[in-house]
């Protein structure tokens, strides 16, 4: 037992040595002597901190300090959108494929940002796009030459629980809502016939979700969630898959496929349909 103690005393002493000298600029030195008489089992606090942390485990941070992580991630997403948009008495029906995308988009801005502590954890999501179509078929059938632009915004955030269902799964429980706000503007031209109609609206949809993620292999992980809801709309619900790559201890790059529906049919103003698609990005970590 007084071998153990006297151990342990020496340890802690050898990782104070280690911190001091990181702090004062001698980096070399102090990686030379974590090297050479590191026990194994302080060295194991150096490997790869399990899927629910999103920093890796420093042991000369105290581990309060790193209870708490957070994350930043840009990304493109290229939906195909389909539905139909109404205001007042003209609607259209809209299909624009992903590989169209780019003709018809005005603008786009998106990202995502998550915050956990132990844990607990906060997601905050938004899109903000806008895109036109011109010569779009009338659902009235009054002609086939409608202009609709569209400007799309929506802002969802969760807070949630997540827990280990194995040593390289954790399985999230999300509560949360959207927030939307839709733009529409329809102009039908024709023979002795000139109509514009516009509409702006915000609602919100209260939601409830899980997202399951898994680490298959060093480096790489997988992601499925999945939310539905309503309260402002009739329904709304989307699902997204993604699989990513850490390039480096902060960093990391994925690919997603994402799946978003909303209906909402109110105070002469219609929007009901989809944007489904492929999604790229890149997120930081901390």
């Amino acid at each position: 037992m007084s071998f153990a103690i006297i151990q342990r005393f020496d340890e802690v002493d050898m990782f104070g040595s280690f911190c001091s000298m990181r702090r004062s600029g001698g980096l070399a030195v102090a990686l030379m002597l974590a090297i050479g008489s590191v026990p194994a089992a302080v060295t194991a606090q150096l490997a790869p901190a399990p899927i629910d942390s999103a920093v890796r485990r420093d042991p000369c941070v105290p581990s309060r300090a790193t209870n708490a992580h957070f994350l930043i991630a840009p990304y493109a997403w290229m939906p195909s959108i389909g539905g139909d948009i109404g205001v007042r008495d003209l609607s259209a029906d809209v299909h624009i494929s992903f590989d169209q995308l780019l003709r018809h988009l005005s603008f786009a801005a998106m990202g995502t940002f998550e915050f956990s502590y132990n844990h607990w954890l906060g997601i905050a999501d938004g899109v903000w796009a806008a895109v036109h179509d011109d010569r779009t078929p009338s659902l009235g059938g009054l002609a086939p030459d409608i202009d609709m632009n569209l400007r799309l915004a929506f802002l969802q955030a969760f807070g949630g629980y997540s827990f280990r269902a194995r040593s390289n799964v954790a399985i999230d429980v999300l509560a949360g809502a959207r927030l939307w706000s839709v733009d529409g503007s329809l102009r039908l031209t024709g023979e002795n016939i000139a109509r514009q109609r516009e509409r702006t609206r915000m609602w919100a949809d209260a939601l409830g979700g899980v997202r399951v993620r898994w680490e298959p292999a060093e480096r790489w992980y997988v992601s499925v969630a999945g939310d539905g809801g309503g309260g402002g709309s009739r329904g709304t619900g989307e699902g997204m898959g993604t699989i990513g790559y850490d390039v480096s201890r902060h960093w990391n790059v994925f690919a997603a496929y994402r799946y978003l529906y909303g209906d909402y049919r109110k105070n002469e103003f219609s929007f009901k349909g989809h944007l489904s698609g492929p999604a790229i990005g890149g997120r930081y970590r901390w």
